[in-house]
């Protein structure tokens, strides 16, 4: 009995030791990047897979220059599978390529409200990390505009 008292006990001191650097450290901060996305012409590229026309399956890529206060800072690299015809959703990959890393996001965009939600739940990105600068970034970044040119906010933490 004392010998599973002073293992419990022991087993007790390691798990609170261990448990201890976690309590009280600083959640990391918060970081806004806010950018300018604009797509130039020819930059795009739909893939139309059969049935032709708009089906499950079709791929649409993609780059645009990445601009901060009108300097060029990067680009921004996507790929897009549609993959939903009722609501036009589709599965986008888009890596953010800036000088000092990169940024990788993916997301489901939506054209058509979800019955019940509040808004279509396009221009939403969850970050899913990076590189350089950016190594094990975490967040989202939303987007507004009309597609040729947009604001990329990118909160990272």
């Amino acid at each position: 009995m004392k010998t599973l008292l002073a293992t419990l006990a022991a087993g007790t001191a390691v798990a609170a030791a261990v448990a201890l650097p976690a309590i009280g450290q600083e959640t990391p901060a918060t970081r806004t990047l806010t950018l300018t996305s604009v797509q130039a012409k020819g930059a795009e590229h739909a893939i139309d897979t059969p049935p032709r026309g708009d089906s499950v399956g079709d791929r649409f890529v993609f780059a645009s220059t990445l601009r901060s206060t009108g300097k060029l800072v990067g680009r921004m690299e996507g790929d897009c599978l549609a993959v939903d015809l009722k609501f036009e959703g589709m599965q986008c990959t888009l890596t953010a390529v800036l000088a000092d890393g990169s940024i990788t996001l993916q997301g489901a965009s939506l054209t058509k409200r979800i019955p019940g939600a509040t808004a279509p739940s396009q221009d939403v990105y969850a970050i899913t990390g990076g590189t350089g600068a950016y190594l094990g970034a975490a967040g989202t970044m939303r987007r507004s505009g009309n597609g040729k040119s947009d604001t990329d906010v990118f909160e990272l933490r």
